[in-house]
């Protein structure tokens, strides 16, 4: 594969893993939310947030993958499994290992769910509100089109959608009005009269 393919796609990768990233923490946040958001949230499933997880971190592994195998990056395995180490931009690079780390903690903490007990996998699980920060300023700090109209927006957009889901997920439904139930039309006898008296509805 030529050093031309290999840095095209790892930018591509990059720009692609902010708005996926996001995606999964939207469904995350709504799905948990769901029952309040009520009618609002019929397409938030858990089969969707797996999918948009798995294919999040497709990206980030194509992203590393290509980073490591980019002769022109200063960027080895060792960088990619600890922070700070590496000798090319070491602090921002060192923010995208921490946020793999994290996400790959993340994930394998829901593949051993079941063993692990929900109250450990919530902990673990909570770490996803410190990935998409870590991971902004990542490629902010290193992304080649990070500073780009294009790298701002995603950055941008990524963040706002996560704060709205966040404000949403929230929200309780409105009251359904009270229903008030509807006198029936009877038929009584008075008494001494002999004749039916038809009650209308008040």
């Amino acid at each position: 594969m030529s050093a031309d393919l290999l840095w095209w796609l790892a930018r591509a990768s990059g720009l692609l893993l902010l708005p996926s990233l996001s995606a999964v923490l939207v469904l995350g946040i709504l799905s948990r939310g769901a029952r309040r958001l009520g009618g609002r949230a019929r397409w938030v499933t858990p089969a969707l947030h797996r999918t948009l997880a798995l294919t999040m971190v497709g990206l980030l592994g194509l992203h590393v993958v290509t980073i490591v195998a980019d002769s022109s990056v200063d960027v080895g395995v060792l960088d990619v499994v600890v922070p700070f180490v590496s000798g090319f931009d070491p602090f921002w690079t060192g923010l995208g290992t921490t946020a793999l780390l994290l996400v790959v903690t993340i994930t394998v903490s829901s593949l051993v769910r079941v063993r692990l007990g929900h109250r450990a996998w919530a902990a673990l699980h909570a770490l996803a509100w410190v990935v998409l920060p870590v991971a902004v300023a990542h490629g902010l700090g290193v992304g080649t089109d990070a500073r780009t109209p294009l790298g701002v927006a995603l950055a941008v957009g990524s963040v706002l959608a996560v704060g709205a889901a966040a404000a949403l997920g929230r929200t309780r439904p409105a009251p359904r009005p009270a229903r008030i139930p509807q006198l029936v039309p009877v038929r009584a006898v008075p008494v001494g009269t002999g004749r039916p008296v038809r009650l209308e509805r008040s």
